[in-house]
């Protein structure tokens, strides 16, 4: 490998090779003399029927799938005795020698919780379940806690949490509320019990801490997890570093950083040292927040050795406050210590560019073409910007060709940085003189440059141009992409060209291309800003909810019920509030929940 003359010290390149995939040999049974036996059951609500009309002959050729299946719809169908018929498949399965497995006695127990049969739950859990040698489940795990504190037995579900660990189980206060909400819905003084006992003595151990507050980030449970915290630290005993590193990262990738910071406060406060995880994500809260000396006195407290990760996310800080000179040491020290990756590199030069400092950048680019580590999208479009931005026009055909030269061809990012750089500079007067600049960089103009084209047009309120572009991309054999026509449909609803938008939304599904949620947005708002009606604009929700099964973003949730509440048009209003409940969309947004109370409250009668 060729030295670089910024340091002394080669580039060495991590390589991951993933082990090869070993697929067990499957051999397809022959069909011939067996086909396929089609199913009784269809999976709806008329199963039952269905089942109850066997004769025994009939009956007794049923397979386990079958009552699998039949199970399936009954709880799907929500039905009043829906438990009842459960355990009734459940019984005549047993009689016909289908033995059950964990999944049936999963089943059982959630039924037998729901109809409050607490004791024949518990004797065949303490008899046949055990017997069987099944392993526990979580959801047994759950049904089984609730009937002790139902019954009062709080010594028996003490035992059952702190055993939990010898089933493979953590108790989880989170799986908890799921299934109380499924078997026992009403009752939350049971979830509120199981909550602290849990908490009391579960996370005793530090395994099933960490598993909860886990899950309740991967749910933004904020309220629960400040909860956790605040009630394992009043016990005044230490958190292993993984807590605190659990904490931390996880408030840091949700963007809360102060809640984050806090956290390291209270570890420092503890006299825990950070880890390397813990380093890597206070030191990206430093890096946004330009702190140097904060992320060096992290360091220096940090006891383990400096790796690539961690000394990355120093080198971004030291480059975002402008300390150039100790980013080159920490860049030197990764290749001394021989850790050198294309993360760092990619680091250093959009740093180098960030700062200005373009000669420098091209000179590590340089030199990284001569080494193993290849230069990825990333290098690529950093360093386009950075010579883009200095006018260097003939270098930027260079770092273009030489991403070409290396199996790269120009993504969006790179259309829309080059092609921005020319309307500025160039002030080109139409698509074609723009595709001449394209072509003259050494270009192949794809639906990504297309893409960007049209969207600038538009953005210019040049629908004319925009349209010609698309006319030049079909005759160039690009197939236009949802992006596409959402871009000319944007560009329509901007001029209040409703006719035009509704005649591209027919030529794009007729192309099949699936109008997406930005499509619709815009359909929606240009039919409410240009005298469309509420009634058409609730007419195409409905469409696409119900036709196409579409998920609505918040700020169409919004607008919608917002001209709603402005017009007074509580009809139309309530459709909309039917639509938004049936998707399951979940409202974080206040002035939205207020729009919803207020459309609710006049449908009633309030």
């Amino acid at each position: 490998m060729q030295r670089m003359s910024l340091t002394a010290c080669r580039l060495a390149q991590l390589r991951y090779r993933p082990p090869r995939l070993q697929l067990a040999r499957y051999t397809t049974p022959s069909l011939a003399s067996a086909p396929p036996r089609q199913s009784l059951f269809s999976g709806n609500r008329n199963d039952w029927t269905t089942y109850e009309n066997l004769t025994t002959e009939a009956t007794q050729q049923l397979t386990r799938d079958d009552f699998v299946q039949l199970r399936s719809a009954l709880w799907k169908s929500k039905q009043w005795g829906a438990e009842d018929r459960v355990l009734q498949v459940l019984q005549d399965m047993k009689k016909l020698g289908h033995e059950w497995t964990v999944l049936e006695y999963n089943e059982y127990f959630g039924a037998m919780l729901y109809q409050a049969r607490y004791q024949e739950l518990l004797d065949t859990y303490r008899g046949p379940f055990k017997e069987s040698g099944f392993a526990l489940t979580s959801g047994s795990f759950n049904v089984l806690l609730a009937t002790f504190i139902q019954l009062g037995m709080q010594d028996d579900a003490i035992r059952l949490i702190s055993e939990a660990s010898s089933h493979q189980l953590s108790p989880d206060i989170h799986s908890f509320s799921r299934t109380m909400h499924r078997c026992m819905p009403r009752n939350t003084a049971i979830t509120a019990k199981a909550r602290e006992l849990i908490a009391e003595y579960g996370f005793e151990k530090t395994e099933t801490l960490n598993f909860n507050l886990h899950h309740l980030f991967s749910r933004r449970s904020f309220d629960d997890i400040a909860w956790v915290y605040e009630r394992e630290k009043a016990k005044q005993r230490p958190f292993d570093v993984s807590t605190y590193g659990m904490l931390i990262r996880g408030y840091a990738d949700a963007r809360r950083p102060q809640l984050a910071l806090s956290v390291y406060d209270d570890m420092r406060k503890a006299n825990v040292a950070p880890n390397a995880p813990i380093c890597i994500s206070l030191l990206s809260i430093y890096a946004h927040q330009r702190n140097a000396n904060a992320a060096e006195a992290l360091v220096k407290a940090y006891k383990g050795k400096l790796d690539a990760a961690v000394c990355n996310q120093l080198m971004r800080v030291y480059l975002k406050t402008r300390h150039l000179r100790k980013a080159f040491k920490v860049f030197e020290y990764v290749q001394k210590t021989d850790q050198m990756n294309d993360i760092v590199i990619n680091t250093m030069i959009d740093g180098l560019v960030m700062n200005r400092e373009i000669n420098a950048a091209l000179s590590l680019y340089q030199q990284l073409l001569n080494t193993r580590i290849k230069p990825d999208m990333i290098t690529f479009n950093t360093l386009l910007k950075g010579t883009l931005y200095e006018g260097k026009f003939d270098v930027a055909s260079q770092v273009i060709s030489d991403m070409y030269r290396h199996n790269h061809a120009p993504d969006h990012v790179t259309m829309t940085i080059f092609l921005d750089a020319i309307f500025d500079a160039q002030k080109p007067r139409n698509t074609l003189d723009l595709l001449a600049h394209v072509r003259q960089a050494g270009i192949q103009p794809n639906i990504y440059t297309y893409n960007v084209i049209i969207n600038r047009w538009i953005q210019d309120k040049r629908m004319n141009e925009a349209e010609r572009t698309f006319e030049l991309l079909k005759a160039d054999n690009c197939e236009p992409t949802v992006h596409t026509y959402t871009n000319l449909i944007q560009g329509y609803a901007r001029t209040g060209d409703l006719p035009k938008m509704f005649e591209t939304l027919q030529q794009m599904r007729q192309s099949r291309v699936r109008p997406d949620r930005a499509t619709y947005h815009f359909l929606l708002t240009a039919v409410l800003d240009h005298g469309g009606g509420l009634d058409a604009a609730v007419q195409i929700l409905q469409h696409w909810r119900q036709k196409e099964g579409g998920q609505p973003v918040k700020d169409t949730w919004s607008v919608l019920l917002d001209e709603c509440r402005r017009r007074q048009d509580w009809v139309n209003g309530s459709k909309v509030l039917a639509e938004l409940e049936s998707s399951g969309f979940v409202i974080t947004s206040k002035s939205l929940q207020e729009n919803c109370n207020a459309i609710k409250a006049h449908a009633a009668g309030i």
